[in-house]
Parts: C-alpha cells; sequence; structure tokens
C-alpha cells in the first residue's frame, strides 16, 4: 500500500479498536448481536489491511518469449458472434510457436466452421462431466505445448500477449501461473472491475506468491499440471481450486497488474446473482472442507490470503443481515442496545465514514463494488449454507447475453428490509415517543446506511438493460483507460495510478 493508505488504514484500525473496545462493555440484550456483528466487519478490514500492506506490481517480462503454447478457447453454447471474435483475435496472436485449440462442450457445426476458417483446432469431448475443467483437460490430453494459455469464449486478447509475458517461467521451474488482470466490457462505475481486488488484494496475493488464476487471461507451465493431476475438478471451477493446489506443492504464481484481454461481464442482476454466487460457493466449499489452515504446503501468508477471499462471503452473509434488520427489531421491541447512545454515534460515526472513504479509494474513487458486496447478502447466505453441507451444485455457464427483461423479483426482499425499517422507525417518533430520540437516531442512521447499500442493486433490478448502449459506453471506458488492449502492444513505461508506490514496480525494469 502506499503511504498515505496505510497512515489511513492505521488510523482505521487504531479508532475501530477503540469503539469495539466500548461497545464491549456498552451492549445490552440485543447489543451483543450488534457487536458480534460489528467485529466481524471490522476483522475483514483488518485483515485487508494487515494482508495487503506490502503489495507487488508486476508487468512485462523483457526476455523473449520462447517454448510452445498451446491457446485453449473453451465454449459452451456462447454466442457465434462472439466466439467468432474470439478466435479470430487469438489467431492474430503475433508467436510463431503457438496451436489454437476451441474446446467445444456444445458442440456445434457453426463452431467448426470458425475454427477452420482460423486455421485452428476443434476438439468436442463426449458429455460435460466436471465441467470447464473437464474441457480444459480433455484439451491437455489432446495437446503437447509446453505452456497453456486459457482464453475464455467471450474475451479478445492483445496481440502481444504471448511476446510480453511468456518469459516470467523463465524465472524458474517452480513459476507455475501468469495470470492477468481482467478487463471487462462495462461501463464506468460499474462493480464488475473490480479495482479492490485486481489493483490491490492481487497485487498483494503476488507479493506473498498467494496470487490466483482467475480463469481468463491466464498461462499454465504444463509439467506443473502435469504434476498435481491436471485442472482440478473437485471445486465447481477450475481456477481458484487449481491454484490452491499448486501452492500447497511448492509452485510460484505470477500476477501481472495489467490486462492483456477484454471481455464481457454480466449486466443483468439474475446473471449477476448467478456469477457471484458460484464463486462465493465454489470459495466457501474450498475454505471450510479443505481450509487453507490445515494445508500441508502452505506458508503463513498464503494461508491468511486464502482465508481472507472466503472470509469476505462470510461477513457478507453473516453479518450483513444483522446490520440490516437488527436495527428495525431493536426499535420494535423498543431494546436500546447500547447504554449510552450518544457516545456511541460519536465513535462509531467517524469511524463508519473513515472505512467507506478508505474503501472507496481503493476501489478507484467507486462505491458501487462495496454496495453489490454488501446487497449480495442473500446470495451470500444460500452460497454459505450449500458450502457448508458440502453440495456440489451443478455448474452452468453464466450467460454471455443481456437479458432483455427486469428482474424486480430478486429485489423485493432489499424493498421489504427498507420498508420495514423506516416503517417501525416512523412508527416510534410519530406514535410512540412523538419526537426524535438518540435512540431512535441510531437505528435511523443504520437505515439510511441501508438505502445507501441496496440503491445500485434496486436500480439494477428494475433496470431494462440495453445492452448495446451499455457495451458501447463500455468500450468507450475501457479503451480509454487501457488503450492498448485495442491499439497493440502495452506501454513499455507505466504511469501508477494515484497512491501506487513507485518502488513497488521498480522490479519491472530491472
Amino acid at each position: 500500500m502506499s503511504k498515505n493508505f496505510k497512515i489511513l488504514g492505521t488510523i482505521i484500525v487504531a479508532w475501530n479498536t477503540i469503539y469495539l473496545a466500548w461497545l464491549f462493555y456498552h451492549v445490552t440484550n440485543l447489543g451483543y448481536i450488534l457487536l458480534f456483528a460489528e467485529f466481524l466487519i471490522a476483522s475483514l478490514t483488518y485483515i485487508l489491511i494487515f494482508n495487503h500492506w506490502g503489495q507487488s506490481h508486476t508487468f512485462h517480462h523483457f526476455h523473449q518469449a520462447r517454448g510452445s503454447v498451446d491457446i485453449f478457447i473453451t465454449t459452451v453454447n456462447e454466442p457465434v458472434v462472439m466466439l467468432d471474435n474470439t478466435v479470430k483475435a487469438a489467431s492474430a496472436i503475433d508467436y510463431l510457436n503457438k496451436t489454437i485449440y476451441v474446446l467445444d462442450d456444445g458442440p456445434r457445426d457453426e463452431i467448426k466452421m470458425i475454427v477452420q476458417k482460423y486455421g485452428a483446432n476443434y476438439l468436442a469431448r463426449r458429455g460435460r462431466i466436471d465441467g470447464k475443467a473437464g474441457n480444459l483437460n480433455f484439451g491437455l490430453q489432446n495437446s503437447t505445448g509446453e505452456y497453456i494459455l486459457v482464453i475464455d469464449s467471450d474475451h479478445v486478447a492483445n496481440p502481444f500477449i504471448i511476446k510480453d509475458l511468456l518469459g516470467h517461467f523463465d524465472d524458474g521451474p517452480e513459476v507455475a501461473v501468469v495470470a492477468t488482470r481482467q478487463a471487462y466490457l462495462v461501463p464506468e462505475g460499474d462493480f464488475n472491475h473490480d479495482v479492490l481486488f485486481y489493483q490491490h488484494m492481487m497485487a498483494g496475493k503476488h507479493e506473498d506468491n498467494a496470487s490466483i488464476s482467475c480463469g481468463n487471461g491466464v498461462f499454465y507451465r504444463r509439467s506443473a499440471l502435469r504434476a498435481i493431476g491436471g485442472f482440478q475438478v473437485w471445486n465447481l471451477v477450475e481456477d481458484l481450486y487449481t491454484s490452491y493446489v499448486l501452492h500447497t506443492r511448492g509452485f510460484k504464481t505470477v500476477y501481472i497488474n495489467q490486462p492483456y484481454t477484454y471481455g464481457t461481464a454480466p449486466l443483468d442482476l439474475a446473471n449477476i446473482y448467478k456469477q457471484r454466487g458460484t464463486w462465493a460457493l465454489d470459495t466457501l466449499r474450498m475454505i471450510f472442507w479443505h481450509s487453507p489452515l490445515f494445508a500441508r504446503g502452505l506458508k503463513f501468508w498464503q494461508r491468511l490470503h486464502y482465508i481472507e477471499i472466503g472470509y469476505s462471503y462470510v461477513v457478507s452473509a453473516i453479518a450483513m443481515p444483522i446490520v440490516f434488520i437488527l436495527p428495525a427489531i431493536a426499535v420494535l421491541y423498543n431494546d436500546p442496545i447500547v447504554t449510552d447512545p450518544i457516545t456511541y454515534l460519536l465513535l462509531r460515526i467517524p469511524s463508519l465514514l473513515a472505512i467507506l472513504y478508505f474503501y472507496y479509494r481503493l476501489s478507484d474513487r467507486m462505491f458501487s463494488q462495496m454496495q453489490y458486496w454488501a446487497s449480495l447478502f442473500l446470495v451470500y447466505m444460500e452460497a454459505f449454507f450449500l458450502a457448508l453441507i458440502c453440495i456440489k451444485v451443478p455448474y452452468k455457464v453464466t450467460r454471455k447475453e443481456a437479458a432483455d427483461h427486469r428482474n424486480i423479483a430478486l429485489v423485493i426482499p432489499h424493498i421489504a428490509l427498507i420498508l420495514f425499517s423506516f416503517g417501525v422507525i416512523l412508527w416510534r417518533i410519530f406514535i410512540v415517543d412523538h419526537a426524535l430520540t438518540a435512540f431512535t437516531a441510531i437505528n435511523l442512521m443504520w437505515a439510511c446506511l441501508m438505502v445507501f447499500w441496496f440503491a445500485p442493486v434496486i436500480y439494477r433490478g428494475f433496470q431494462r438493460v440495453n445492452a448495446d448502449k451499455m457495451l458501447f459506453d463500455a468500450r468507450q471506458f475501457v479503451s480509454a483507460k487501457y488503450p492498448h488492449l485495442f491499439n497493440g502492444r502495452a506501454p513499455r513505461t507505466y504511469n501508477p495510478p494515484l497512491d501506487l508506490p513507485v518502488e513497488n514496480i521498480a522490479k519491472v525494469f530491472e
């Protein structure tokens, strides 16, 4: 982290520790439930600051690329035009010793025609056992390249992705994965950009050899995959758990904090729920049943980084429902929660604003990522309980086309919570107390915060997605932010974003 972030993080840790210590001695009845939720939320921020205090930002490698590369493009019934663009871009990658394989779990004759048009190889297996991981393993069995580059069917690759990045494998045989930052065709401010994760968390994980494959735009060393038995099929999707197993076996992963592909992300709420729920279930199954706490071969920091990923879902699933429901319950049953409401407000409001500002800056001055994390608590609750009982639900590929209808039913719980909370608060103010007391003010503050959290999700639920316009706006934004994705080779100099320490990227130019 930069000096400014470290100073702010230190203030947040100190202030929230004081607040939690005070709260411990000033709660009553339902207040202990609030204390539990507040502890979960604060500890998640503590872990993030602790884990990502140091970051390493790696980009190009200036060793000449060498070795054979098999490019795997996996597909299951995606739009033909989309796949045509992906294969066309892959065929234009500037590297002679490459072979393109389209792994069709469809299978479809139209895909065969695309493959023939661009001189690629077509592979289709019988059945869809083990989902994408099984499809990739089928590709491994029918190819021979020293390295594998996996590109999703909805992503277009930069033509210099191999020449710029393959040299990282020259750093030693223990380097098993070279993963890249993801860039999605979504408008500016959309939570799918995941700036907090890609810009800060992955850079912190890279510093501690705990970065993970994100499933697309990622290179694998074939011999490393062979050592662990191929792409891992135990979990729902292959990327996280394959990275995890590689780390337990002593391999290294490299994270490139620059995108070399651009692609789609869910625009409608139903697909957002589906995708984020899958990621949550995938992570929580690993945390609960193959816990990093007990896995052999992991170092301390690697354990903590893997725990952090799962813990973020746990906090949303458990703490956020408490924060959203408890205020209204307290008002309804006239439970004061805290014994000194004025001091509570004086302590909590500054610490809350500091945390919000901290995440706002880490998210490239966007609130949307925090808002969706909190608003998807029902999705993460479902994933939490499914993971606890170790259910492996059938994996379905996220639909790539934007749905042309509203998803109002998906936000009814959010609207109901808002109406219930404000209903009981207004009842307390105008019917019972005939005034705004400090007790009611506390709960009114949490109700207003809930509206802030829910606002973008409710808006998305009522929105009829205009996919063409959103994709046009997204292309304008992404092309301005990452011009090399559209114009060729990434720049050989790098201008770090605000608050990114220059010394962290010095190794790039060695």
